[in-house]
């Protein structure tokens, strides 16, 4: 499941929580990761009372990302060909 999970957020915590399976302690995980410690336990503590799912990124706050839907592909042909065009012209007045 952490290699085939689809946010990179997601492997890293179903990661930690094999190294710690194999033995490793906390810490040791949480200084190879770059992570805290306690981070560390903490999602050890979410997959031992909730399950896998707990682990699972979640988008909690924050401004939500700029795009939201698939973009057409009509549209990115028409703003890379404004873009071109627009180059050409700076290129022009040099």
């Amino acid at each position: 499941m952490s290699l085939t999970a689809a946010h990179p957020r997601t492997r890293e915590r179903f990661m930690a929580l094999y190294e710690i399976c194999l033995g490793k302690s906390a810490t040791r995980v949480g200084q190879d990761t770059q992570r805290n410690r306690q981070t560390i336990m903490n999602w050890v503590h979410r997959y031992n009372n909730n399950g896998p799912d707990a682990l699972n990124f979640r988008r909690t706050g924050g401004h939500p990302p700029r795009i939201s839907e698939v973009i057409p592909l009509e549209y990115l042909y028409r703003v890379h060909i404004s873009y071109l065009l627009f180059i050409v012209q700076v290129l022009e007045l040099i």
